[in-house]
């Protein structure tokens, strides 16, 4: 073999692998956010679980209808305080694809606000 034929075949695979590259990111990129969603398994209480699923509800809901809606995949509760079984404030980490944090999210009984965004800075 030459070296064009060597070059060519080298370029086939570079951009085969892009294009693969590409495919697999495109598609995890635009999975819905309640698709993984959050491990609610580590609340042990009734009360617990239904407090982190009004705070992650809250949260999507703080996304609905915007560009970053595309970009999240997963949530983390990181902490949860209540208090009578009324929910006092929650911090909850959104991440994107391969786990990359997106945004800080903090919930309390009125809403859920976006505190700060660090997209992909870790």
């Amino acid at each position: 073999m030459n070296k064009t034929s060597k070059k060519i075949i080298s370029q086939k695979k570079r951009r085969a692998f892009f294009k693969l590259a590409i495919l697999i990111i495109g598609i995890s990129a635009f999975l819905p956010s309640s698709f993984l969603g959050t491990n609610l398994l580590d609340y042990k209480d009734n009360n617990s679980r239904d407090m982190a699923k009004q705070v992650i509800k809250m949260t999507t809901d703080t996304f609905n209808n915007s560009l970053d809606q595309l970009l999240i995949v997963s949530y983390e509760i990181e902490s949860l305080e209540e208090d009578d079984g009324e929910l006092i404030s929650s911090v909850v980490i959104a991440y994107t694809v391969f786990g990359v944090p997106y945004a800080e999210i903090i919930a309390n009984k009125d809403g859920a606000y976006i505190n700060k965004k660090f997209f992909f800075d870790r």
